[in-house]
């Protein structure tokens, strides 16, 4: 997803070649060339308040006490600006929110789009108007990534298999978008999936790969949330840190599923029954089976476009 703050960097890049942004930095040039551009009865409505327009001054007075204040001889390598908002997880505490009626501040009359293709370009989220024009499909629509409700998210149900341990192992992975209202249920059928053949490997180096490589697929579908349902209380335990990982062969796959976990805006993992598991059992089974028989070691479903 972009991030607002390229367009400071694109500032900064442009400038060593003499080039001058398009538009003012100073909130009080941009009013003015605002007001230039505008009709006089769209600028009324834009820049003015209800009454005498002592409330909006008060508020406008008010943020001038408000200011950010420089933290000097501090490491910053992992900087975390992100706010849990309504049960939602947000990457900056910024918002887009235009006026009410914002139609008539553009030529086409479609200005609840124009602010949500803003929103998709820079990354911060858009809040809407209640007196917005365009329909709000077509706002979400043209709203992106920035959009935190319709933000791609998947259930993941995984396993793995070894036949002897170590013996032939496999791997099996289900996912389920999380806007289905089935997204839980043991018995659906699964969005995407995975069925992978791993030759000679242990019980928990299988049940270990199957995490990565479904958590791989998520990331590539575009998932900012994942929620991993699993048979193996030892995965869930050890991804939450409660327990240690001591098995050599298991720190890497640790590591790498640590680190794409740490790449989602939101996730969990919970440790459900063996019975309740068993569509990624299916999975894992039938790839030792399919490779035995001389099938392809490994078979990915996306979902369709």
């Amino acid at each position: 997803m972009p991030n607002y703050g390229d367009l400071q960097n694109e500032i900064y890049l442009t400038g060593l070649s003499g080039v001058v942004p398009s538009l003012p930095m100073s909130f009080a040039e941009l009013e003015r060339r605002a007001e230039l551009a505008m009709p006089p009865g769209t600028w009324s409505y834009v820049a003015g308040g209800a009454g005498d327009e002592h409330t909006q001054r008060s508020n406008r007075t008010a943020f001038d006490h408000w200011g950010l204040v420089p933290r000097m001889l501090r490491a910053q390598n992992e900087r975390d600006l992100s706010v849990d908002l309504f049960g939602i997880t947000l990457p900056t505490p910024l918002f887009l929110s235009p006026i009410g009626v914002i139609g008539i501040c553009t030529q086409d009359g479609h200005g609840d789009l124009a602010t949500a293709r803003a929103a998709a370009a820079t990354g911060v989220p858009m809040v809407a108007s209640t007196l917005s024009e365009d329909p709000m499909e077509q706002v979400a629509a043209e709203s992106g990534e920035t959009d935190p409700v319709r933000r791609r998210g998947f259930v993941i149900r995984t396993d793995g298999a070894a036949r002897g341990n170590p013996g032939p192992a496999s791997l099996g992975a289900a996912l389920f978008d999380l806007d289905r209202p089935d997204a839980r249920d043991d018995r659906a059928v699964p969005d995407a999936s995975i069925s992978d053949y791993l030759g000679i490997q242990t019980n928990n180096v299988a049940e270990y790969t199957g995490v990565v490589r479904a958590l791989d697929l998520a990331r590539e579908l575009g998932a900012r949330e994942v929620h991993l349902l699993l048979d193996s209380k030892l995965i869930v335990e050890q991804l939450a840190g409660r327990w240690r990982v001591k098995d050599a062969k298991l720190i890497p796959l640790w590591t790498a599923a640590r680190r794409t976990l740490a790449g989602f805006d939101r996730w969990s993992a919970a440790h459900v029954p063996r019975a309740l598991n068993t569509v990624a059992d299916a999975l894992a089974n039938e790839a030792i089976d399919r490779a035995q028989a001389g099938g392809p070691a490994s078979v990915v479903r996306r979902p369709r476009a």
